[in-house]
């Protein structure tokens, strides 16, 4: 039998002291978001159970809901205030939330974790995967599930629940405005097969350019697979655009922070040679210079929505699936001059 893992354990293996393990786990005192999140992906990857996540189930059988990623939310990403609400609303029925990092041999090999406890498992919520062999493994479960985003489903739909920000309006009305504003050379950055909300927000893209009779180039927008976005690979590609666009409109603000960090490499002013904006309102977009136009998703209430959905579908397995959208909102700051 494995031995149990403890919290001087974590505190060892990073060389803190206990009591650091302890508010991180337990959410208490006064550290930093990169302390709490090394402590908890820690704990997670020791196989530690009583930490933070976990509820205080008092029922005398152990009911839990299992959160499938393929990388913990870290506190810039909009699922992690998500959970928390989440975790919060399924403690009033005595469940537990317990957190499964896919791992590439699980992803390859068409596994569920080894440390997977099907018999107490209630429902499993899935986040930031979308990896179309492991999402139809995890519908044949025969247990209630909800994706918290998705693949892109054009076509094969997915056979459960799932929830989406709203995406495709909120870019088609952002780009609708900058065309308003007379700029007419805009650019998508992102891969469009990334995920389901990416493939919605180029769409949105689409549509306002082609309503407007703006001429469009799917080679002239950054829209390459996933593994090659990063900083290096969007710096050579803006120094290979024929002229420099008026508006870059990122599928995220990651990536518009990179295009930003970019720009300014390659000496380009922010918004005085180009614009610039993204969609998360996380905290980088904020505090970046200048400050991101972005979308603000509304991550706390998705929480609340997200832990009704399952809830509502474990005790009603036969209804049909449903697909979800929360509505967001557009914020318009310094890098779009607004």
């Amino acid at each position: 039998m494995q031995q149990k893992i403890t919290m001087q354990d974590i505190a060892d293996k990073l060389n803190l002291s206990r009591n650091t393990v302890f508010k991180a786990l337990n959410n208490k005192g006064n550290l930093s978001s990169k302390t709490k999140e090394k402590v908890i992906n820690t704990a997670i990857e020791m196989g530690y159970r009583e930490f933070a996540y976990k509820s205080f189930n008092t029922s005398s059988e152990p009911k839990e809901i299992a959160l499938f990623t393929k990388v913990m939310p870290n506190s810039s990403h909009f699922a992690a205030k998500l959970l928390e609400t989440f975790q919060e609303n399924i403690r009033k029925d005595n469940i537990t939330l317990s957190i499964y990092i896919l791992t590439e041999y699980d992803l390859k090999n068409l596994i569920l974790p080894a440390n997977f406890r099907y018999k107490t498992t209630i429902g499993i919520i899935c986040v930031e995967l979308f990896d179309k062999n492991y999402t139809n493994l995890i519908t044949k479960q025969d247990l209630p599930t909800l994706f918290i985003d998705s693949l892109v489903d054009n076509e094969d739909k997915i056979l459960a629940d799932r929830l989406y920000m709203e995406n495709y309006n909120s870019i088609y009305n952002m780009v609708t405005h900058f065309i308003n504003k007379g700029y007419k050379d805009i650019l998508f950055v992102g891969d469009i097969n990334h995920c389901q909300s990416f493939n919605q927000r180029y769409k949105g893209y689409l549509k306002a350019i082609c309503e407007n009779n703006l001429n469009h180039n799917l080679d002239l927008c950054i829209t390459e697979k996933d593994e090659n976005f990063g900083i290096n690979f969007i710096l050579e590609s803006i120094k290979n655009l024929k002229k420099l666009p008026n508006v870059f409109v990122c599928a995220n603000d990651f990536i518009a922070i990179d295009v930003m960090n970019a720009l300014k490499s390659l000496n380009y002013k922010i918004p005085k040679d180009t614009l610039v904006c993204g969609f998360d309102n996380s905290l980088e977009s904020r505090i970046v210079e200048p400050s991101l136009t972005t979308v603000n998703i509304p991550a706390n209430d998705m929480g609340i929505i997200a832990s009704n959905i399952i809830l509502n579908r474990i005790k009603n397995k036969n209804l049909p699936f449903t697909t979800t959208y929360v509505d967001t909102n557009i914020i318009y700051r310094k890098s779009t001059n607004d």
